[in-house]
């Protein structure tokens, strides 16, 4: 059940809740957030079918994402937003301000709207079939072999280990001496999973052809662009990697893979009675 937010939250700030429930928000609600944080100072020009128009939304979309929020509806969201401007809490889109410690609240406010656009991306990208079908190849595997790359391999720990949590079998090959012994041992009843943020795949594409050789499943987590790891992958799962600034490259990177990673934990684990029952124990031992 999605979460919604409640009148007694009202003393938080809306960016601040945005955030908050975006993982928890559709497709065309992430588009509004988007719109929202980027276009704050305008809102108050809008009317909730000129915002579903502007957007491309329905506006019960409107009427629903401004509920979401604890806002009994649109109007009631721009008088907060509004406010909001008027202290200083949302950006109003004028000139850069000179304090340090405002340019920080700025370059925060950058890395919330790149994480907003990295989620809407993911959904544009991946649909739900195709995730579905990774998840089912999964399944029929008997280990899933995980070769992550570069920044990618800090998210693929985190999944291979919650992985192991549920019971799925998870080997993750850290290195290239790891990752080649391992591909030497594939056979046709394993799962591959490449993970990379970069463009140049070298090794990894022989290692994608042996295992398809042996007869594996390959699924290939990487940016959209045409390659040969996707041309070789049964399952091709896709990343935005864009990003005009080097210093959150690495940041955007690990955010948008534990997205990805997270979406096919939870897929994984809500098709199996054992490991939802599993995850259930395990997230209970970790909060006592």
């Amino acid at each position: 059940m999605a979460k919604i937010a409640h009148y007694a939250d009202r003393d938080v700030p809306c960016l601040e809740r945005i955030l908050q429930f975006s993982e928890s928000m559709s497709a065309n609600e992430l588009k509004l957030a988007e719109f929202v944080l980027k276009n704050a100072p305008l809102l108050r020009d809008y009317s909730s079918q000129q915002l579903a128009s502007t957007v491309k939304v329905s506006q019960s979309s409107v009427i629903k994402f401004s509920q979401k929020l604890g806002y009994s509806g649109f109007p009631d969201l721009k008088l907060a937003i509004t406010a909001e401007i008027a202290k200083g809490v949302l950006p109003t889109g004028g000139a850069q301000k000179e304090s340090g410690n405002e340019n920080r609240e700025d370059e925060t406010h950058e890395l919330h709207y790149r994480k907003l656009e990295y989620l809407q991306a993911a959904r544009d990208q991946n649909s739900r079939e195709t995730l579905l079908e990774a998840v089912k190849a999964i399944n029929a595997s008997s280990r899933l072999i995980l070769i992550a790359i570069g920044d990618a391999l800090s998210p693929a720990r985190v999944f291979a280990d919650s992985m192991m949590g549920i019971g799925v079998p998870t080997l993750l090959a850290p290195d290239l001496p790891s990752q080649q012994a391992v591909i030497g041992s594939i056979g046709p009843k394993d799962a591959l999973m490449i993970v990379s943020p970069s463009r140049d795949f070298g090794a990894i594409v022989e290692m994608a052809r042996a295992a398809k050789k042996a007869g594996a499943a390959v699924i290939s987590i990487t940016p959209f662009s045409l390659n040969l790891l996707q041309a070789l992958s049964d399952h091709k799962i896709y990343f935005r990697l864009e990003d005009s600034r080097i210093e959150l490259r690495g940041t955007m990177i690990r955010f948008a893979l534990n997205d990805v990673f997270d979406t096919l934990f939870l897929l994984l684990a809500g098709a199996d009675e054992k490991r939802r029952e599993a995850l259930i124990q395990l997230n209970r031992r970790k909060t006592e």
